[in-house]
């Protein structure tokens, strides 16, 4: 996933989550494994910096 690696993904510890994920250009992609695979979608929340709790609230 080249998105995550993304210079501009340096900064995102104070950005909310829809923030990370727009800035990421993952939105999308989240959205579909968020109901197709959750496993891939927390790791693209874990790759993203999102700490674990809101994760369990998120998914």
């Amino acid at each position: 996933m080249r998105a995550l690696e993304r210079p501009e993904l340096n900064g995102i510890v104070g950005m909310t989550v829809n923030e990370r994920l727009y800035v990421s250009g993952l939105m999308d992609d989240f959205d579909k494994y968020k109901k197709s695979n959750q496993q891939f979608a927390r790791f693209i929340l874990e790759r993203l910096k999102v700490d674990p709790s809101s994760i369990e609230k998120i998914l």
